[in-house]
């Protein structure tokens, strides 16, 4: 899907948004709290129905104002075309697809699938393995059709075994329970190593070109002893489990380690460095998507210029401009990267919420 005609209505300090967008590449440009970055949450917004930089929705809404809302048309590759809309108020969150009411945020992302590589795309790397697996369940909600329905019955296992857990006169129903939770467990586990063979000889063409001569490897953690069935951990673990009331094995707990060249990236890399692979992570991951779906997806890249020294920001334009995805990249002032760009680039200017297509 690519965005069409995108429309937004007191979101943030964007009162009245009108822009007909680029099926590739746009760039947005203004001054610092001018509303670029405000601009990309709008869109991040609608494919997932919260923002990336507050969790908090009424925060949102413009000054005075009641609510807000997002709508825009989506181009599929097969020249289908899709109507959807998503805002908040007081009722709370409501969105809209052609038509219909949608109840389900997965509904939101599965039309409008949309990535971001914003200043803090370092966390992928530094942060918890909870970033890692949110990163890695994306990808696999995108391209793999039944996941949504294994990672759904894990995870109502997996409440289920913890509420027996604090129930000791209930026990009994704890062995029926973890075979669910083992069977769908393994299943999931099995998924993500089968996304990160897919995903590793990506992000090693991305990081080769990009960053130089390093190697780059994923490792699949899956949250459990290796060489023990799950069914096995959760068995052995009953009794302590029962004791803390959590369930610890599981692939709730597991991981993606990230190496360059055989050590932990986060010990062997710098700041900077950091989220130049990180931001190739999303690169690699964008293919996939394309490679599998046949579509090209949004990704948002927010103040990519002031992140990279020019060395650095040249390779980035080139792999970016061949990416197969709809563009939306913010900068400060267009004139740090017009060199780098095709001709012909939809440029937005935006000042004091306010954006305007600015014909070159």
């Amino acid at each position: 899907m690519a965005l069409g005609r995108l429309e937004i209505s007191d979101f943030r300090c964007l009162h009245s948004v009108r822009l007909d967008c680029d099926p590739g590449l746009n760039v947005v440009y203004g001054a610092n709290a001018s509303g670029k970055t405000s601009l990309l949450e709008a869109i991040w917004f609608l494919g997932r129905g919260r923002s990336f930089r507050s969790r908090r929705r009424d925060s949102l809404v413009c000054e005075s104002r009641s609510g807000f809302s997002v709508f825009a048309t989506l181009h599929a590759e097969t020249g289908a075309i899709h109507r959807m809309g998503a805002g908040f108020d007081a009722e709370g969150l409501r969105a809209r697809l052609d038509g219909e009411t949608i109840r389900a945020v997965s509904v939101l992302a599965r039309h409008l699938p949309v990535q971001l590589i914003d200043p803090h795309v370092h966390r992928l790397i530094e942060g918890g393995p909870g970033e890692r697996r949110q990163f890695l369940d994306w990808g696999l909600f995108h391209v793999e059709p039944g996941f949504l329905t294994t990672w759904s019955r894990y995870r109502k296992a997996l409440r289920q075994r913890n509420a027996l857990l604090r129930q000791p006169v209930r026990a009994r129903m704890l062995p029926s329970w973890e075979s669910q939770l083992a069977e769908s467990g393994e299943g999931l586990s099995a998924s993500r190593r089968d996304y990160i063979a897919r995903l590793r000889p990506l992000l090693q063409e991305t990081v080769s070109y990009i960053l130089g001569d390093i190697s780059v490897d994923l490792r699949y953690q899956p949250g459990w002893p290796a060489g023990e069935s799950l069914l096995d951990a959760l068995q052995r673990l009953r009794v302590s489990d029962q004791q803390t009331g959590v369930t610890r094995p599981g692939p709730h707990r597991a991981d993606m380690e990230i190496l360059v060249d055989g050590v932990a990236a986060a010990e062997r890399v710098s700041r900077g460095q950091e989220k130049i692979l990180a931001s190739c992570l999303v690169l690699a991951q964008q293919q996939l998507y394309a490679q599998a779906c046949g579509d090209q997806g949004v990704l948002l890249l927010d103040d990519l210029a002031s992140e990279l020294d020019s060395r650095y920001l040249s390779r980035f334009m080139a792999v970016l401009c061949d990416l197969p995805a709809q563009k939306f990249l913010t900068v400060i002032s267009p004139e740090s990267i017009q060199a780098l760009l095709p001709a012909g680039t939809r440029m937005f200017h935006v000042e004091q919420g306010e954006v305007t297509e600015v014909v070159q």
